[in-house]
């Protein structure tokens, strides 16, 4: 996740989305201490855990290739915004409320970089 080769990055934001639409608009804030957890999709076993930093980005580097997806838990008060909303997959959320999980998908051999959002809006 260093911009410059993508040996395996998964990751990327994690925001506060105050209007509820499931689009990170430009004025919504990063949100700290969402934390991630990256897992096999055959078994679900734990490969990493990150956290969200104070600008709402967190990463997941030097993966190897195979099927994963990725579950999050929301800091407190909060919950995954809608998912998969609007035609820009890199300005929504990817994660689904009821289940707190990101679609499965494929990390490529010879390294990859996904984008995998989350926006979070208030328990009502």
């Amino acid at each position: 996740c260093d911009g410059f080769v993508d040996e395996g990055c998964i990751g990327n934001y994690a925001w506060l989305d105050t209007n509820g639409n499931g689009v990170q608009d430009p004025a919504e804030p990063g949100l700290a201490g969402a934390v991630f957890f990256l897992r096999t999709s055959e078994s679900g076993a734990v490969v990493a855990i990150r956290s969200s930093n104070s600008s709402g980005a967190y990463s997941f580097s030097g993966i190897p290739e195979g099927e994963y997806f990725i579950s999050v838990a929301p800091p407190g008060g909060l919950k995954a915004t809608t998912a998969d909303v609007g035609s820009d997959d890199a300005l929504d959320s990817d994660f689904h409320d009821a289940t707190r999980n990101s679609p499965p998908f494929v990390l490529a051999p010879g390294g990859s970089k996904l984008d995998i959002d989350c926006g979070f809006v208030a328990i009502p």
